[in-house]
C-alpha cells in the first residue's frame, strides 16, 4: 500500500494453501513460485481452485507417477547438457 509499483512475494511456497495465506497476510500483488512448482506442478491449478472457493486438487499416486515419467521424457529439453547428471536424479523424486 505504500509503494506505487507492483510487489511480488516469493520464497518457500510449496503448497497452494501457503500461497493464498502469504498473499492475504502480506497484501502483495502476486506470488512467485519456483521450486514449489517443480515438486508440485499442479500448484497453479490448486491456487486457482482455492481462489474460486473450491477445494485444491487432490493428486492421486497414479498422477504423480505419470508426472515423474513426463519429467524423465522431457528432461533433455529442460536443462543444459553439462548439468544433466546432477539434476536428473533430483526432479522425479521431488514429486512427493
Amino acid at each position: 500500500e505504500s509503494v506505487t509499483i507492483p510487489v511480488i512475494g516469493y520464497g518457500d511456497v510449496f503448497t497452494a494453501e501457503v500461497a493464498v495465506i502469504r498473499k492475504k497476510e502480506t497484501n502483495v500483488d502476486g506470488i512467485m513460485i519456483a521450486r514449489g512448482s517443480m515438486a508440485n506442478p499442479w500448484i497453479f491449478k490448486q491456487i486457482e481452485n482455492l481462489y474460486k472457493g473450491k477445494d485444491a486438487l487432490i493428486i492421486t499416486p497414479e498422477e504423480r507417477i505419470k508426472q515423474s515419467g513426463n519429467y524423465l521424457k522431457n528432461y533433455p529439453l529442460m536443462f543444459v547438457p553439462w548439468n544433466h547428471g546432477r539434476n536428473m536424479k533430483q526432479f522425479p523424486i521431488w514429486i512427493n
